[in-house]
This record gives C-alpha cells, sequence and structure tokens, in this order.
C-alpha cells in the first residue's frame, strides 16, 4: 500500500482522480475540497500541482499528461489500487525480453548479449521503475522505435508505408507519456539521414510521429494552453533553473555523467557505459566501421551531451534522475551491439573466460549499487507504511506544517482530509472546520530538513515554516517523533 516516491503517489492520485471525475476532469483531487473551495489548503504544491485564479479555469491541476493515467483508471473498475502498482513491472518484464529480441535481430547472439541485458535492466531503470509510473511502458514504446530503425538501416530492407508510418508512431507514443524521448529521437533520424541518405523512410518516420503528437500539442493547448502542457509549464516555466547561464548547465552535464553531491551520475552508477564505449571503440578499430553501428552510439552519446539544454533539473536526489538518461544509454546499447557481433565469432576458451571474468566483476558493482538502491527503497516503503498507519490516529484531518512532510501522504490522501497551513493562524484558522471531541493528527517539520535544489527559492518558507500549535482550543493526546518530523494526536476541545 506505501507508495516509494512522491512521483509515484501523484499519480495514483491522477488515476483516482480520472476514475471518479471522468477521463477529462483537471481538477485536482482533494477530500478536503468542500471546507476549501479556493484550495488554500491543498497539501500539494511544485512541481506537481499548478494553481491558478483566473475565472474560468481549474484552482488546481496536477502536471502530469494524463495518457498512461487514464489506463490505469480503467484497470481500477476491476482491480484495487495495491494490484494496479504491479503494472509497471509488467511492462518492465516485458521491455527485457523485447530489448533481447532487438539485440539478436541486429546479431549479437552471443552469450555475453545475457550479460548486457541483465546489466542494462538490472541497474537504474530497474530503481525507477519500481514505483507507479508510466516510465516502463515508455521504454517499451521506444525500444519499438529503434526496433524500427535497426530495420531500416538493413540493406534488405524493402520500402513499406505502413510500417515506416509504424516506427514514428511509436515514437510518438513514446512522447505521449514524457517528453524527453523528443531529441533522442531527432538526433537518431537526423543522423540517419545523414548517414544513408534516404529521404523518404525520414519523411514517413517523421509523418508517423507527428500524426501521433499532433493529438499530443492539440489536447496540451486545450487543457493548458501550451502545446507541452501542465509538465512543461511546471518543471520549465515556473523552474528557475530554466534560465541558468552555460557554466550552471554544464555542471549540470557533469552531474549527470560522474554524480555531485545530489545526484548519481551514470558512470558512477553502472560502469558498464565505460566498457560499451571503449569496447565499440576498440572493435571499430579491430574489425573496421560500422555505419548501423556508429548512428546508434552517436545518437545517444549526442543526447547524453546535450541533457542539461533540455532537461533543466536533476529530476530527484540520488539516481531517480537517472531516467532521463535511459533512452540514450539503449542507443548506446544498440550500438555497441552492431559492433558486439564480432564477439560471436570468438571460438578460443581463453578469450571467452577472460570476458565472463571481466563482465562478472562490472556486473559484481552493477549488483552494489543497484542493492543500495533497493535498499533505500525497501527502507522507505518500511518508514512510509509507519508513517501512514500513524495517521489512523486521525477520525478525519491530518494537518501538514509543511511542505516536507505533505510529500509523504501516500494513500492516506485518498482516505483522510490532508491540509497544508503553513503559519500558526492559518493553522487555528483551519481549527474551525474540526468538531469538539475529534481526534486529528498534526505534523511539524524540523528546521533542519533538506530541501531540494529543483525547488524554486520562493516556495522555500513553505517547508522552513514555524507553526505554534498550541493553543486552549485543542489537547494534545500524544506526542512522537518520525523521519525527523514532530507527530502529535490532537483532541479538539
Amino acid at each position: 500500500g506505501s507508495y516509494f516516491t512522491s512521483d509515484g503517489a501523484i499519480k495514483i492520485f491522477q488515476t483516482v482522480q480520472y476514475k471518479e471525475n471522468g477521463f477529462l476532469s483537471l481538477e485536482c483531487l482533494y477530500p478536503g475540497k468542500s471546507l476549501d473551495l479556493d484550495f488554500k489548503n491543498y497539501p500539494i504544491s511544485y512541481p506537481w500541482a499548478i494553481f491558478s485564479d483566473e475565472l474560468g479555469k481549474e484552482k488546481c491541476v496536477l502536471e502530469y499528461p494524463p495518457f498512461f493515467y487514464w489506463l490505469g483508471s480503467l484497470l481500477l473498475y476491476v482491480i484495487p489500487v495495491s494490484l494496479l502498482l504491479y503494472l509497471p513491472i509488467l511492462f518492465y518484464s516485458f521491455a527485457i525480453f523485447y530489448f533481447d529480441k532487438i539485440l539478436q535481430s541486429i546479431g549479437f547472439v552471443s552469450l555475453f548479449r545475457i550479460f548486457i541485458v541483465i546489466l542494462s535492466f538490472f541497474s537504474f531503470p530497474l530503481l525507477t521503475s519500481l514505483d507507479y509510473t508510466e516510465s516502463p511502458l515508455f521504454i517499451c514504446f521506444y525500444l519499438a522505435g529503434f526496433h524500427g530503425i535497426t530495420k531500416v538501416t538493413r540493406k534488405d530492407f524493402q520500402f513499406n508505408l505502413y510500417q515506416l508510418l509504424g516506427i514514428g508512431g511509436f515514437f510518438g507514443l513514446a512522447f505521449l507519456l514524457r517528453l524527453e524521448v523528443l531529441i533522442p529521437f531527432a538526433f537518431l533520424l537526423s543522423l540517419f539521414l545523414l548517414s544513408y541518405k534516404e529521404i523518404k523512410p525520414f519523411i514517413l518516420v517523421s509523418i508517423g510521429f507527428l500524426l501521433v503528437s499532433l493529438f499530443f500539442v492539440l489536447y496540451n493547448l486545450k487543457v493548458s494552453g501550451h502545446p507541452l502542457g501542465f509538465r512543461y509549464v511546471s518543471s520549465i516555466d515556473q523552474n528557475q533553473n530554466s534560465n541558468s547561464d552555460f557554466v550552471d548547465r554544464l555542471l549540470l552535464l557533469k552531474a549527470y555523467l560522474w554524480g555531485d553531491k545530489v545526484m548519481v551520475g551514470i558512470f558512477q552508477f553502472n560502469p558498464v557505459v565505460y566498457f560499451l564505449l571503449i569496447g565499440s571503440l576498440f572493435l571499430r578499430l579491430l574489425n573496421g566501421n560500422n555505419k548501423s553501428g556508429n548512428l546508434f552510439l552517436f545518437a545517444g552519446l549526442m543526447s547524453i551531451i546535450c541533457i542539461p539544454f533540455y532537461v533543466t533539473f536533476y529530476g530527484g536526489v540520488g539516481y531517480f534522475g537517472l531516467r532521463y538518461l535511459e533512452a540514450p544509454y539503449f542507443l548506446i546499447v544498440i550500438g555497441f551491439g552492431y559492433y558486439a557481433q564480432a564477439l560471436n565469432k570468438f571460438r578460443k576458451t581463453s578469450i571467452k573466460f577472460a570476458l565472463f571474468v571481466f563482465f562478472g566483476i562490472i556486473f559484481y558493482f552493477n549488483l552494489l549499487t543497484t542493492r543500495e538502491g533497493l535498499k533505500v527503497l525497501r527502507s522507505s516503503s518500511v518508514d512510509l507504511s509507519t508513517l501512514h498507519k500513524s495517521f489512523d490516529r486521525a477520525e478525519r484531518f491530518v494537518i501538514h506544517t509543511s511542505l516536507y512532510s505533505s510529500i509523504w501522504m501516500g494513500k492516506s490522501f485518498l482516505e483522510k482530509i490532508h491540509v497544508l497551513t503553513t503559519t500558526t493562524d492559518s493553522f487555528h484558522q483551519y481549527l474551525s472546520n474540526i468538531k469538539k471531541g475529534e481526534e486529528f493528527v498534526v505534523l511539524e517539520t524540523s528546521k533542519n530538513i533538506y530541501i531540494s535544489s529543483d525547488i524554486p527559492e520562493k516556495l522555500h518558507n513553505k517547508y522552513l515554516t514555524s507553526v505554534n500549535i498550541k493553543s486552549d482550543k485543542i489537547e494534545i493526546l500524544e506526542e512522537s517523533e518520525i523521519f525527523g518530523m514532530k507527530r502529535y494526536v490532537a483532541k479538539k476541545k
């Protein structure tokens, strides 16, 4: 029942919103709305919620594109939320076998292929998929697009109008779910045109992409007034880092590659990336140039190098931000796969043994970092479960005095009325909604909390709050500490 991350919880809220209020509903799900029509005490804020005071517009909208959550809302008619959380794992499992099929289809049939597949999926993509998220389906869609491009690059490819439109369509479906596929797709298609000088496939794949993306753009224009939708408005327009200078963007690139104090870099988390790049170069020198291999390798590398120019934030602490590198990473693996066809020819037992030992060492270090990530998720899940159970003491209301605690509401948000009061006045004013003799829970946040660098400074005062909850109107029944926060069970006098 607990959600590992705040992102996953918000996505669950949107899914329930579409089920309860309709597919095309926009206004934030809010169990306490009847007591707060203006959403002044809504417990969710940047980057997930966007607020508006304009007449005729929703007071609050959650930011994520609805397309995956429409699917989830349909499933909620036949399965509970607890089972819905396994949907991403189902798509992720399919992606593993599908990616293995892609590598085999380009001629990488050596047993070493299995090591590469395991190293690719038992890594940061796994950690970002163990959540209620669209990421695994997103992976499936762009892998289908990559697979299509591998077919187009073959010498025996037969021109097929619908197949080419379909390839672009898969990239378009990926774009519906997450915007960051646009850059890897643009690089892959542009480099294809430059390398193969084939204008018809380029145009038809582009048309297939545009046909699907047109629905995305028209929908977003209709509901948000911006072609890229609420998520772009929230994550880019309202993100103070979007105007960073060139040096700041280079520092962000360094963080995505080698890490910094906020996040773990891709080379740091999965050293197999070094092997993929150096191994491709070595095999090229040994066996000559491979045009298809170069296409995917350079598309992946260019997408990674350009990341700070289209993702201007960390996207989470630790490994969470690495989800923006997943598509470029798989491009690099496919590029290596073309050059790794040479491994199929190795017959000497000593060479095979050396490679197995080498891959074993890389797998061991990858296992250590992935296991640490899984331990963090497990620990967070246990702590969150304890926190959510503590909310059961409330008859109806859970009052947060900081945005820091409100991002950990989980399933309790669907069962209780969670509200945010960041000042002493607003806290005591909200008490008028609580009946005499009713028990409720208050969460008070420490002054030493960590605030992500992605949070705009103008919102820091809603995290670092000082609310005096003592009053002759309430009686404190119980006090405890959890997650570095004080939890009070109180009763209205």
